[in-house]
């Protein structure tokens, strides 16, 4: 949940920033699902 709010948030900054619209909810939650994914593996990998 946390990888989530900090990724929200700087998607949300860089929108705010920039003042890029972001019109593609399906690539930022498919970068999203990858990132949780990732840390994941990251925690698998530090357990052992």
């Amino acid at each position: 949940m946390f990888v989530i709010s900090i990724g929200g948030a700087w998607f949300y900054l860089q929108q705010h920033l920039f003042g890029i619209p972001i019109r593609l909810p399906l690539v930022w939650g498919t970068a999203g699902v990858f990132l949780l994914r990732l840390s994941d593996a990251i925690k698998q990998l530090v357990k052992e």
